[in-house]
């Protein structure tokens, strides 16, 4: 497995960093959440990916869960 963070899973790349055991200190955790403060640009790609990982997401589980009701109430 290349990534272990849930938004790289679903995305299949690279989005946020990871940090696991001596990678995840203050020096490098500080770095990461920096570059989305000091750059807006990167800031604003970040927050684009996750809405497009959002809108893939979504199922309608309001609509799902009312067609399987009527398809349960309808006659035989």
């Amino acid at each position: 497995m290349s990534h272990f963070a849930l938004p790289n899973l679903l995305a299949g790349r690279e989005l946020v960093p990871e940090f696991i055991q001596e990678a995840a200190t203050v020096e490098n955790l500080g770095s990461a959440v920096l570059r989305w403060l000091d750059e807006p640009l990167a800031r604003d790609r970040l927050t684009a990916e996750f809405d497009a990982l959002h809108r893939e997401l979504r199922r309608d589980a309001s609509r799902q869960a009312a067609e399987a009701i009527v398809e349960l109430l309808r006659p035989r």
